[in-house]
């Protein structure tokens, strides 16, 4: 899901712990100084792309495990993407969560 990889901006504290972020640089101007560019709300145009870079540098594999770990950190309330609002919506219908 394309949302998910947006949800993933949600938190640059939760982003850094998870990723055990280790440059001097924000990981926002990090990706910057690559050639990434982001949206009024501060998210990569390039969600994916972006945290696939980051693995790289990293050396982290890009996992369900890794996505879990981000995401049980950012909540789901302060997202305001309307295509993650959607995916939210849906899956609170689906399961009432």
């Amino acid at each position: 899901f394309p949302e998910v990889d947006v949800w993933l901006w949600g938190a640059d504290n939760a982003l850094c712990e998870s990723l055990h972020w280790s440059h001097d640089a924000p990981i926002r101007d990090w990706l910057r100084a690559r050639g990434f560019e982001f949206d009024v709300d501060g998210k990569p145009r390039q969600p994916k792309e972006a945290i696939q870079l980051i693995c790289r540098a990293q050396k982290l594999a890009r996992s369900s495990a890794l996505y879990e770990r981000i995401t049980s950190r950012i909540s789901l309330q302060n997202c305001t993407d309307p295509a993650f609002a959607r995916l939210r919506g849906q899956l609170s219908a689906w399961f009432g969560v």
